[in-house]
């Protein structure tokens, strides 16, 4: 019996300290920048409030990537007073829809903390219409590609359409150059970029490539849309007096 009271007191002690809450509470632990234009600095402050009865203060915040920047409360915080996290974005040279986190730690307590968007690409200036595509440029020149190496560039693309426009398969007539598409169907107004790449393997300093690339697609308006990619191979010594 004895031992029963004993066993019972212990857990009526230990139940309420495994349930307490941190003293670290965020208002909130996401937030959506909704769409942004590329080269835009995007930020939010993350507010959080000192739950508990003694000093708070965060000891270390880690993002996820290098694009995003933290800044934060350095000093300690008193109980019931509120601190920040400014996360800082930088869209510089990025498309598409992105999602990175903050990890919080406080000397009580924890936190992930997630930013998420959508990155606008600016506007395609000139380029050629191809059936329902806007192309950035329908000629590809990646310059001088030592011999051995891979030249690689991008070419954006924008729907000018109405209509869905979905890639379906890519045809060179060499395994030198070849093209990367994005998988998911683009929508009307909606952007993003093909990847062109072209090897110089077995090739020659003073040589030089040009080939095109087929891409075919379900738009109704051209169907298969050409670009061509080129470039001149150098010898490798003389990529590196350019280095």
């Amino acid at each position: 019996m004895r031992t029963v009271l004993t066993l019972t007191f212990l857990a009526f002690i230990v139940a309420p300290a495994s349930a307490q809450e941190s003293a670290l509470s965020f208002e909130a632990t996401t937030h959506d920048f909704g769409t942004i234009r590329q080269g835009v600095e995007a930020r939010h402050a993350f507010v959080f409030r000192n739950a508990g009865d003694a000093p708070l203060r965060l000891t270390e915040v880690k993002p996820s990537c290098g694009c995003t920047t933290p800044h934060w409360t350095r000093s300690s915080v008193a109980p019931g007073d509120t601190g920040r996290v400014t996360a800082v974005f930088d869209s510089e040279g990025r498309s598409g829809r992105f999602s990175k986190t903050i990890r919080v730690e406080a000397d009580d307590g924890q936190a992930t903390l997630t930013i998420q968007g959508q990155v606008e690409p600016p506007p395609i200036e000139g380029g050629t219409r191809i059936g329902g595509l806007l192309v950035e440029r329908q000629t590809v020149d990646l310059g001088a590609i030592p011999v051995g190496e891979r030249g690689r560039a991008t070419v954006r693309i924008q729907n000018v359409s109405e209509q869905p426009i979905q890639f379906t398969d890519t045809d060179t007539p060499s395994n030198m150059v070849s093209a990367y598409v994005p998988s998911d169907p683009l929508f009307a107004d909606d952007m993003d970029e093909i990847t062109v790449l072209a090897r110089a393997y077995g090739m020659t300093a003073g040589d030089s490539l040009s080939y095109p690339i087929t891409l075919t697609t379900d738009d109704e308006a051209q169907p298969k849309k050409v670009i061509r990619v080129k470039g001149r191979i150098i010898s490798q010594d003389r990529a590196e007096s350019k280095r």
